[in-house]
């Protein structure tokens, strides 16, 4: 590289954790808003809920483990 050109930027390997909405978590599993709010306060949807504002954040391992435990009758 010539004197004063930028270096290229090296990325890191590790994926940046992804916080989804409740929204995004209703219409990935396809169930109405009320269910996932039910499941969050409940405790059966594990959850971040951000200080002052009302608005919960979830991870995708933790939709994953809800709907896991949610799964009823064959095979798991």
């Amino acid at each position: 590289m010539a004197d004063g050109e930028l270096k290229p930027v090296v990325e890191s390997s590790a994926p940046a954790p992804v916080w989804l909405t409740a929204r995004e978590v209703a219409e990935q599993v396809r169930v109405g808003l009320k269910v996932v709010y039910r499941a969050a306060k409940s405790g059966r949807l594990r959850h971040v809920l951000i200080d002052g504002t009302g608005n919960y954040r979830f991870k995708q391992e933790w939709v994953n483990a809800w709907m896991e435990a949610e799964c009823r009758g064959g095979r798991r």
